[in-house]
């Protein structure tokens, strides 16, 4: 019916204008409308095409600031656990030099393997407090 809109306009004469539903006053008022119908989708999709790359870039955008959002919380996550984690490195070191300042009151004899091994790897570790 469009294209017939169209043609209309342009060939009224055709023979297939003079058989319904084309040759009512309806279809006539529906042609006379379509070239400016026409022309204004032209225009809507041509103005469509020139904001298409700022369209694009402001999808880009958002996109971009979605990452961007999830790296700071995984980033604030890490920094969480890494705070969590040297926090108790620290307990741990607090503990061991605790345990290991006990045993300095010991007897030579005295049994304390466990102690003077944790000793051991703490003087020779590569824990970065």
């Amino acid at each position: 019916m469009q294209d017939a809109a169209v043609i209309y306009h342009s060939h009224p004469s055709c023979q297939i204008f003079d058989f319904a539903p084309f040759n009512t006053p309806a279809f006539k008022q529906f042609s006379a409308a379509a070239p400016v119908a026409i022309v204004e989708a032209e225009q809507a999709a041509s103005i469509a095409l020139q904001n298409l790359p700022e369209n694009m870039v402001c999808t880009v955008r958002g996109i971009v600031t979605d990452v961007n959002m999830a790296q700071r919380q995984q980033n604030d996550e890490m920094q969480e656990l890494k705070n969590t984690l040297t926090s108790e490195m620290s307990s741990i070191k607090d503990m061991l030099a605790l345990a290991l300042g006990s045993r300095q009151g010991r007897k030579p004899n005295q049994k304390g393997g466990c102690l003077m091994m944790y000793e051991t790897v703490l003087e020779g570790s590569s824990i970065i407090y």
